[in-house]
């Protein structure tokens, strides 16, 4: 199953309103790594995932697009980790996930 299934647009992009249009392998990667989240909301591991699911959706966030947000901090761990080489980094992830909806990228 994958997350998109016909959607070839989203709506957030790290440099403005604009919308960015995926092809078929950036879409793979996001379902990819919104797998990951699930399997950490599944096996409640980390548990930061949980509480911060819980979390957005009190204010107001719909499951999914809580999920999109936790995604966005799974997705720039991973590219410590593929990228810079980066060990994984508990701290880094958790205070990714405390800090949204403020996005990663989003200084």
């Amino acid at each position: 199953e994958t997350f998109h299934q016909g959607h070839d647009r989203v709506e957030a992009s790290p440099h403005g309103d604009a919308s960015l249009t995926l092809d078929k392998h950036e879409i793979a990667v996001l379902d990819a790594i919104m797998r990951v989240v699930e399997n950490q909301l599944r096996d409640n591991d980390p548990p930061e995932v949980q509480r911060t699911l819980a979390r957005l959706q009190t204010e107001g966030f719909s499951e999914i697009d809580a999920k999109k947000l936790i995604r966005s901090v799974a997705a720039v761990e991973i590219s410590n980790i593929m990228e810079k080489k980066e060990p994984f980094c508990y701290d880094r992830y958790a205070k990714g996930l405390d800090l949204l909806p403020q996005l990663p990228w989003e200084d």
